[in-house]
């Protein structure tokens, strides 16, 4: 597939493009979806996965991430590794699961907008390309074939960082928790053991599952609800409450912290959690069980910044038709 660098860095943007979600197939990053490729899962499944681990981490340890994939990473054999360890084990056939970030930027007639990519891929090496050393660097340029990728969203503070043209970015991945991470690598171990593509750009419904809200608490961290503008790059002066997004959902929810929300799914508690996430024009919100990583509902729209009322009065007729 395309080639991947070892360094990678922001570039001076206009308009910030970032998704969020999974997909879980054979594609590009920063391309269109394509579906599973069985020869490609076979070459994944049947080789160790090293889980590149960065020792700068702070949102978990290298021992929380540990026992987090001793209990839920069940397809392949794994270890996990630093990044500089790669070097020693790079060759044809191995498998990555390693956070990278990167930016795109388009020029056009209206002038440039900037995709921004910040996921954890999960690939295998078909060919090495380039390996050389530069300035005391080694430096290797590869081919892949991709099985899944979790992509993550930048806080709004990074957002504006990244628009100013920092070099380095000081702000958070509103959803790269240990909690959410959990849940993500549930969800991917399972589909790729049933060999089953997901593409967050699909909307999907478990109509067995939905109406389970009828009688269960929706959870939601309070840091996905607010109201972004794109145009400033900033927050709305008039902000989203609880009270105004939940107006027209009929069933129980409750607003809780981030970090109350993660410490759920860290000790395995049986819920669901409203998940949302956006871009420069799409938004994606999907409803999770917070002890399997099952997606039971995901809805894709385009051209949408902020969660709304409607969206949730959408989830609360879903609930009430299943």
């Amino acid at each position: 597939m395309k080639n991947n660098f070892l360094s990678l860095c922001f570039f001076l943007c206009f308009i910030t493009m970032t998704t969020a979600q999974i997909r879980i197939g054979n594609f590009y990053i920063a391309g269109k979806h394509k579906k599973l490729s069985k020869k490609t899962v076979e070459k994944f499944k049947n080789t160790t996965t090293y889980f590149i681990f960065n020792e700068d981490n702070k949102n978990y340890t290298r021992s929380d991430y540990k026992t987090l994939l001793d209990e839920v990473w069940t397809f392949t054999p794994y270890e996990i590794i630093e990044e500089k360890d790669m070097y020693d084990i790079f060759k044809p056939g191995v498998a990555f699961a390693r956070f990278i970030s990167f930016s795109i930027t388009r020029f056009g007639k209206y002038g440039a907008s900037t995709s921004s990519y910040h996921v954890i891929d999960f690939s295998v090496i078909k060919k090495i390309t380039k390996d050389k050393v530069k300035k005391g660097k080694r430096i290797f340029q590869w081919k892949d074939d991709r099985v899944a990728a979790i992509y993550f969203t930048p806080d709004i503070s990074s957002r504006q960082q990244i628009v100013s043209g920092k070099d380095s970015i000081s702000g958070n991945l509103m959803n790269y928790k240990l909690g959410y991470i959990k849940n993500y690598f549930q969800f991917i171990n399972s589909s790729l053991e049933k060999k089953e593509s997901f593409n967050m750009f699909d909307d999907s419904i478990d109509k067995e599952k939905i109406g389970e809200l009828k009688n269960k608490t929706l959870y939601i961290s309070e840091n996905f609800i607010y109201s972004y503008s794109p145009h400033k790059i900033d927050e709305k002066d008039e902000q989203m409450t609880p009270e105004k997004l939940f107006e027209d959902y009929q069933y129980s929810y409750k607003v809780i912290s981030d970090e109350e929300l993660n410490n759920k799914i860290l000790n395995n508690e049986d819920f669901y959690y409203l998940m949302y996430n956006q871009n420069v024009s799409v938004k994606v919100y999907s409803i999770v069980n917070g002890k399997t990583g099952d997606i039971i509902f995901s809805k894709y729209k385009s051209m949408s910044y902020n969660l709304k009322p409607k969206n949730l009065k959408e989830i609360s007729k879903k609930i009430s038709k299943n």
